[in-house]
């Protein structure tokens, strides 16, 4: 006799089949079972993948739309045109609306080729292919802090402050400094020698550095924005430009080299020594009788060589360059050119071997003493080293090329010096490289090669020697090699 199912078998055979379970009436209902995990889902091609919003189901009580990867696969194969997989396609069921009533669509990303929600997504989205553009300033960026964001890409750009920060109690001076500048006509931008000076006695650290501070100077003003401590720092040096008023002052300059260093015995007695912070560099101060008198003694040496001497007429705190150069060349390497035959290029270089001086002094208000910065480059080849590199020739042959491999030798001093005006200044270098430019020369280069050129002591001797009455300050082209009728080397204004 074949059995009929009971109302039980019944509900599990109508779920088992998708369909909904009846319960009769007086019959407990039971608990439907969990639903089955779906199928895996195969990997889609995301840079042909379009996903259909409107598919996506919604859970009960949500704001936010939870992605059924299944659904995307099918729609994404579809849209792209790519054979479907040989798998049922499931259908989204209509699940009831939120108690808080229809949720709302968030706006989405776009990601490379890909469309997510704003929303957390459920599984990783993969990284773009290139670094995105700049964003634009957020609207809470703009107003932070009362400052402006002008760009906001790498590096953040604000328009800044409506004042200056005075947290260490800052003060903005301005000074005229026309009564000096306007006295200067022979020089463009006559105000630069007040930075420098102001820079040489502050450093240049201070400005560049927390307190924020303004150094700037125009043709008739400048305008400093320190703290006062700075400001009565800096003061003294302005007082002085403005009361020299530009004047023209003479200063005597002798630059002379001993081979041998054995005259600071005879000349020990007459000279003070004072500080220097150059290496090697040597200073003294001497009266103008025992200057005179050291001269005369230096003279009449076997060893002594007069390089440059006669008087400068300089503006007060203008700088000025004098120096005599000769360009040297010689063949530093080779270098292969593929022209069609093929073959070694000499490659030449240069040196300019001599010297450099620049000088600028500035009196004090009374003309008691004067101030000097003086600055001097000196470079010589000592010696040149021959190289001989075989480069092969026409038919298997071998043609040997000689190099030139200079052995430079230089020396530099750049110090600030006071002392009084009725004194003599004298510097000595030490025994340093002293270039000769009257040696003869072989093919651009010094006539001994494989010899080493000979050193000597160098010493400048600096004498203040008043206002310049009847005289304007001395003037010459750039980059002439004249010398002027009282013997100085030319003498360039600085541009």
């Amino acid at each position: 006799m074949r059995s009929v199912p009971g109302p039980v078998a019944i509900c599990l055979m109508m779920i088992c089949a998708g369909l909904p379970c009846l319960a009769q009436p007086g019959m407990a209902q039971s608990t439907p079972p969990a639903e089955s995990a779906p199928p895996p889902v195969p990997p889609v091609d995301q840079e042909h993948s379009v996903v259909d919003q409107n598919t996506l189901p919604w859970q009960p009580g949500l704001g936010a739309p939870v992605r059924d990867p299944a659904a995307m696969q099918n729609n994404a194969a579809a849209a792209s045109g790519l054979p479907q997989p040989a798998m049922p396609i499931p259908v989204a069921r209509p699940l009831p609306a939120s108690p808080a009533g229809p949720p709302t669509m968030p706006q989405s990303v776009v990601t490379q080729g890909a469309v997510q929600s704003a929303a957390a997504p459920p599984y990783p989205v993969q990284p773009a292919a290139m670094i995105a553009a700049p964003r634009a300033p957020d609207a809470g960026l703009q107003n932070a802090g009362n400052q402006e964001v002008v760009d906001s890409g790498i590096t953040t750009v604000t328009r800044g402050l409506q004042q200056l920060p005075n947290d260490a109690g800052q003060v903005w001076r301005t000074y005229d400094i026309s009564p000096y500048t306007y006295m200067i006509q022979n020089t463009n931008n006559p105000e630069q020698a007040i930075v420098d000076w102001i820079l040489k006695e502050t450093g240049t650290e201070l400005w560049f550095t927390q307190p924020m501070g303004v150094l700037n100077a125009a043709r008739n003003e400048l305008h400093v924005y320190h703290t006062p401590e700075v400001q009565n720092r800096i003061k003294p040096i302005i007082d002085r430009f403005v009361s020299s008023r530009g004047q023209a002052r003479v200063l005597g300059m002798k630059l002379c080299t001993i081979a041998s260093p054995d005259w600071r015995s005879v000349a020990f007695p007459m000279m003070q020594p004072i500080q220097v912070n150059s290496p090697g560099v040597e200073a003294w101060l001497m009266s103008k009788e025992n200057a005179a008198v050291l001269s005369g003694i230096l003279r009449n040496r076997g060893d002594y060589q007069e390089r440059s001497n006669g008087d400068l007429i300089v503006n007060d705190g203008q700088k000025y360059l004098l120096g005599r150069t000769r360009p040297v060349s010689f063949v530093r390497s080779l270098a292969w050119v593929n022209d069609g035959v093929g073959q070694y290029r000499p490659i030449t270089d240069q040196i300019d071997e001599g010297y450099n001086l620049s000088l600028s002094a500035l009196t004090s208000i009374d003309g008691r003493s004067i101030e000097a910065i003086i600055g001097c480059d000196m470079n010589q080849i000592e010696r040149v080293q021959p190289v001989t590199i075989e480069l092969p020739g026409p038919a298997g042959s071998v043609q040997p090329v000689d190099l030139q491999i200079p052995q430079l030798v230089s020396w530099n001093l750049h110090e600030r010096f006071r002392w009084p005006a009725d004194q003599v200044l004298v510097l000595s270098a030490g025994v340093v490289a002293t270039p000769d430019p009257q040696r003869q020369a072989l093919l651009g280069i010094p006539a001994l090669l494989n010899g080493t050129r000979h050193r000597a002591d160098a010493l400048m001797f600096i004498e203040y020697k008043g206002i310049a009455r009847n005289a304007a300050p001395q003037a010459t082209v750039p980059g002439s090699t004249a010398a002027n009728p009282n013997g100085m080397m030319p003498i360039v204004p600085r541009r």
